[in-house]
């Protein structure tokens, strides 16, 4: 856990310095806001800030998280992954084994690769 903590801190690091870019599905903003602990709303809250753009959920994507979600995600992670395809992001992020598992079970049916932020960062370094 805490070396996925600095390879978040890393990540965010080459976010601000403009080495890596932050794209976020505007879905988060809702997640953000029912956070109950108010320290690590402010916390991811900021993180969020970082995005220099949102994907605007959109029927094309409610239609592409309900496919995902066929695969066993949840419905919002399945939002979260159905916005990173249409932005055509290079990676979407998770600590969260779950979606990690069900990636690696059916990566043919995913348009984006998911990675664990310390698995990718060793990836590209």
């Amino acid at each position: 856990m805490r070396l996925e903590a600095e390879a978040i801190l890393t990540i965010i690091a080459r976010v601000q310095d403009g080495r890596y870019t932050l794209i976020k599905g505007d879905i988060l903003d809702l997640e953000i806001s029912k956070i109950p602990d108010a320290e690590r709303k402010k916390k991811v809250g900021l993180f969020a800030n970082l995005a220099t753009s949102a994907i605007h959920v959109d029927s094309m994507i409610i239609k592409r998280a309900k496919e995902i979600i066929k695969l066993g995600l949840k419905g919002f992670d399945a939002i979260h992954i159905a916005c990173a395809e249409n932005g055509k992001v290079d990676v979407f992020l998770t600590t969260d084994d779950e979606i990690i598992k069900k990636y690696t079970k059916n990566m043919q049916d995913f348009k984006v690769k998911i990675r664990n932020p310390l698995s990718w960062l060793a990836e590209v370094v």
